[in-house]
């Protein structure tokens, strides 16, 4: 079964939002869950967006030199395995990182989207 291109996208979009939409309304309850003050609660949730408005720019030129594609595999898997590393135990420092870390590598794919809709 061919799938065509805008289809792909689509599906992209789809699978984007469905994860974004699993994961972030919980995350806040998560971290409740682990005993977070509310200080720390509300600058581990900062750091997603802080991190989406520094990190694009660079993104771009990245995805421009080795590909859009290579760019969105490479984010979304390493985006992946970061996020798996929520399960793991650890206090505020180690859940601070691995946001940062999954935040660095899952923002990396809205914007390879989007540009990959518009070609």
């Amino acid at each position: 079964m061919n799938i065509s291109e805008a289809n792909r996208v689509r599906l992209l979009y789809f699978f984007t939002f469905f994860c974004q939409a699993a994961c972030v309304p919980r995350y806040a309850e998560y971290l409740e869950g682990k005993g977070f003050s509310g200080f720390q609660l509300g600058f581990i949730l900062s750091l997603t967006p802080i991190l989406m408005f520094l990190i694009q720019p660079i993104v771009g030129y990245i995805a421009d030199k080795f590909g859009h594609k290579k760019t969105l595999l490479f984010g979304a898997l390493l985006a992946g395995v970061f996020f798996l590393g929520h399960l793991l135990q650890g206090g505020f420092y180690y859940i601070a990182f691995v946001t940062v870390m999954m935040s660095l590598f899952f923002n990396t794919t809205q914007p390879i989207i989007d540009s990959l809709a518009l070609q």
